[in-house]
């Protein structure tokens, strides 16, 4: 098997020197993510929201959903990276509003999930 892996690289490799028809971009594609789901990790909030721009670039907020004290994922909601993301949490036995704020990176090739630890504020 690595023996083939090797054979690839070479015919890959010959076809970029020999052509220029293919580039190493092309050889080994990778993806990049710039729009991002966020998970969020609390510790007192009983519900929370996501304030921030979407994928468009449009500043929107996201309907109330509940925490689950552990990691709670917003799904189908894309934010861009490196925006900043406003997270509200509402605590029900006092009323609290506690917020904070998440900024997914501007771009990531290893996952489209930010992970925003809040467990020391919300």
């Amino acid at each position: 098997m690595i023996g083939r892996g090797i054979a690839i690289l070479a015919a890959a490799a010959t076809l970029v020197a020999g052509t220029g028809i293919a580039d190493a971009a092309t050889v080994a594609k990778q993806t990049t993510y710039r729009n991002f789901q966020i998970t969020v990790r609390t510790r007192y909030s009983d519900s929370i929201w996501f304030c921030g721009d979407n994928q468009y670039g449009n500043f929107v907020c996201s309907p109330t959903i509940d925490s689950s004290k552990e990691w709670t994922l917003l799904k189908n909601w894309w934010w861009k990276g490196g925006t900043a993301v406003s997270v509200q949490g509402f605590q029900d036995s006092t009323g609290i509003i506690r917020e904070k704020y998440c900024t997914p990176p501007m771009s990531s090739t290893t996952s489209n999930i930010y992970k925003c630890d809040a467990y020391d504020k919300l």
